[in-house]
């Protein structure tokens, strides 16, 4: 597994998983954009994301 690969999965675990802010803060600075249109750039607002749903990741699913 590549480097990048990995780094992306811990991101994903620690983020959707472990919904661990503290882990998830080491990927991105403050100045993080979000590519979504109905999220706001920044790390409190990835946090305000994590905190208000139910969302939840699992390696090779596929949800459409």
């Amino acid at each position: 597994m590549t480097k990048n690969k990995q780094r992306a999965l811990d991101y994903m675990q620690a983020v959707f998983t472990e919904k661990d802010m503290a882990k998830v803060e080491t990927f991105f600075g403050n100045d993080w954009t979000q590519h979504n249109p109905s999220v706001k750039n920044g790390i409190q607002a990835l946090r305000d994301v994590l905190t208000d749903n139910d969302m939840h990741w699992e390696p090779s699913i596929v949800m459409e």
